[in-house]
């Protein structure tokens, strides 16, 4: 078959037109051999077009859950209908990279063919990483006020008592000089002196001072511990080392953001918590910490939205098969069905300006998938909404110990 090409007229062979399509585009045969290629293949992964045909794509693709050779399924996307998956790319150079890969079957003068479609997301998962960050520091700028407000209550009663304290303290050094002159002073003088150190006593109502000076000095300690404690709360929840693995009390890390965030919903919603006995979770601890507080400012703006009544946000962990379960629930507005399936969505949001950016649920969803897991959403149109978080005890290892 020859096309006729009129002079000047675009080149529309199939090659040129493969060739000219920026993404990396691989044919295949449902056995998963390489039967034809871009340009944008060949750079994609680092080799020439004539070295990858016939070659099978597990040698240019990997699981990035464990690193093995990735295959094409044996179940075949349907006939207009599209497969996506992302894996990692092996490049010539030796290093990895993600890939999002898209898979559609074609039948071509009776030979069944698959092509498949490959985007390089190294600049998307940095952008992500960079978003996330963005995002966690707004919230921490937008939690600031809330959490000076609970830092000053409490340092408002250490400083009344510490107040009390000094009143007291100088009230015992006017008794003491009293008490020191009577011991120094002649034998005619002693008994107007103790007179007076009597009446210095009762006025000072020294019976009340020593009662109240141990409350004093514990209601101070108290303050001084809450504070200690939104400090640890607030340390342990913005860990900036968002790559740094560690094995965490789920439990802990919950309370924690019901700490740093106490000033987003106790106005408008009680707290009850359901925690179980958990195993140990190994994590990116302040990326989850991150989740739980979206999820948590969120259950406070819809409690918030609905109104007036007071609501309540629950809080539920369970040990699951090869892993835990987290359910944050609220009693808010829920979420309309015509959306549901739109928000996790990058910067979908129905929040006016200035209270969210849509990013919330959308890193919640990146952050629990990177850690192997799965968030659902339960919900009902004025009742509430339940955020059901599943994670494995063990993150997901991309590659098989190279060391």
């Amino acid at each position: 078959m020859s096309t006729t090409m009129e002079p000047g007229s675009p080149d529309l062979r199939p090659r040129a037109i493969l060739d000219a399509i920026p993404d990396a585009i691989v044919i295949l045969t449902p056995e998963g051999n390489i039967q034809g290629l871009n340009r944008a293949a060949e750079s994609f992964f680092g080799h020439p077009i004539e070295e990858l045909a016939g070659q099978e794509i597990s040698r240019l693709l990997v699981s990035p859950a464990d690193g093995r050779p990735w295959s094409l399924p044996a179940d075949l996307p349907a006939p207009g209908e599209c497969l996506g998956v992302e894996l990692e790319g092996l490049h010539g150079d030796g290093s990895r990279f993600p890939v999002e890969l898209r898979l559609k079957r074609l039948e071509v003068a009776g030979q069944t063919l698959v092509i498949a479609v490959l985007r390089d997301l190294t600049e998307r998962r940095q952008l992500e990483t960079q978003l996330q960050q963005a995002q966690k520091l707004e919230a921490i700028g937008q939690l600031a006020a809330g959490i000076a407000h609970e830092i000053n209550t409490p340092i408002q009663y250490v400083g009344d008592n510490l107040r009390a304290l000094k009143e007291y303290f100088d009230d015992l050094k006017r008794l003491t000089e009293e008490l020191q002159a009577c011991l120094e002073a002649p034998a005619e003088e002693v008994g107007p002196r103790r007179e007076a150190i009597r009446e210095l006593a009762a006025e000072l109502d020294l019976d009340f001072v020593m009662e109240d000076i141990p409350a004093a000095i514990e209601q101070g300690l108290e303050g001084i511990g809450r504070v200690a404690e939104i400090v640890r709360a607030m340390k342990d929840f913005s860990h900036m080392d968002s790559a740094r693995i560690s094995t965490i009390d789920l439990n802990r890390a919950l309370e924690n953001t019901l700490l740093v965030a106490r000033n987003e919903y106790k106005y408008v919603a009680d707290v009850e918590t359901d925690f179980a006995e958990l195993p140990a979770v190994e994590c990116h601890a302040s990326e989850l910490n991150q989740v739980f507080l979206n999820l948590l400012v969120n259950a406070a703006h819809a409690i918030a939205d609905k109104g007036p009544e007071r609501g309540r946000i629950t809080l539920r962990t369970r040990p699951v098969a090869d892993g835990v379960e987290i359910r944050i629930s609220d009693t808010g507005t829920g979420i309309p069905a015509s959306i549901l399936d739109r928000i996790f969505d990058p910067f979908f949001t129905t929040k006016e300006v200035g209270r969210g950016t849509g990013q919330g649920l959308a890193i919640a969803y990146q952050v629990i998938r990177k850690h192997g897991g799965r968030i659902e959403v339960e919900t009902e149109e004025g009742k509430g909404t339940t955020f059901v978080i599943r994670l494995p005890l063990k993150l997901p290892q991309p590659e098989n110990g190279d060391g």
